[in-house]
């Protein structure tokens, strides 16, 4: 692409988009199931998930508690578990591809997408000789995609990292 343009708010704006008109969401959960298509869109683009693969999703869910979140929310407004998680599950999804159609037809990023569209979609990265990470601990999947393409072929890639100092979890970091 020649010409980005930074957009911090584009993965709220396209929720609200979404669920503007989603008049199937019980509005005792509005606010949450919004914070929940959030989470499930961020962490989908940091872990690498396949938000349309229902066993990566479902694992993705458990790991970061999400899915809990979402019984809590059924249980507040009375409707199945089931429908709630499969309600945002699709709205993250659309969103997702709302957010890289942005990116492929108008530029538009946000500063996740600095990490995201490099890994996910092979965008061509900078070759170094050698790549140092600091904290390696607390790289998610996206981040480590990026880092493994720095390197190419021929980089070494040099990492300290102490799995007892990992704090990064909540980002999609695993310190194994």
């Amino acid at each position: 692409r020649d010409k980005i343009r930074m957009d911090e708010h584009k993965i709220g704006d396209l929720i609200d988009q979404m669920l503007d008109t989603a008049q199937d969401v019980p509005l005792a959960v509005f606010g949450q199931f919004k914070k929940v298509v959030r989470e499930i869109v961020d962490k989908g683009r940091l872990t690498l998930c396949d938000l349309g693969n229902t066993r990566a999703v479902d694992a993705m869910l458990d790991h970061f508690g999400i899915l809990a979140d979402l019984v809590t929310a059924a249980q507040n407004a009375d409707v199945g578990v089931d429908y709630l998680v499969t309600r945002a599950i699709k709205v993250a999804r659309k969103v997702l591809d709302r957010s890289n159609d942005l990116y492929t037809r108008k530029g538009v990023i946000d500063f996740t997408d600095m990490i995201y569209l490099p890994a996910a979609k092979a965008l061509p990265v900078k070759k170094y000789d050698v790549v140092l990470i600091d904290e390696a601990q607390d790289l998610n999947a996206a981040q480590l995609t990026v880092v493994l393409a720095a390197a190419g072929n021929r980089g070494r890639i040099i990492a300290v990292g102490d799995p007892k100092q990992a704090i990064m979890g909540f980002s999609g970091a695993a310190n194994d």
